[in-house]
């Protein structure tokens, strides 16, 4: 697999497939984050986060686009416990 994952990132892959594919990966975490809970609520802890998200994804993902998830997860739900304070 190794061969086939360096290939893939030879290649940019269109704006569109990567908006997409970020949204599969931020959805991932989210719901594995909060599970079925709605609203997407509570306490965020970014250890936590980032442990799932590299399970869940690193051997399929290089580690800057599971960074940049992260990054999007936290501003958007520990923004939003922030502003509940």
């Amino acid at each position: 697999m190794g061969a086939m994952k360096n290939l893939m990132f030879a290649a940019r892959l269109p704006d569109a497939i990567e908006v997409a594919f970020e949204a599969l990966i931020d959805d991932s975490l989210a719901a594995m984050y909060f599970g079925p809970s709605e609203p997407r609520r509570g306490p965020v802890d970014a250890d936590h986060a980032r442990n799932l998200l590299f399970e869940m994804w690193r051997e399929l993902v290089h580690e800057d686009p599971l960074w940049s998830a992260l990054a999007r997860f936290l501003d958007t739900y520990a923004a939003d416990r922030e502003e509940d304070d």
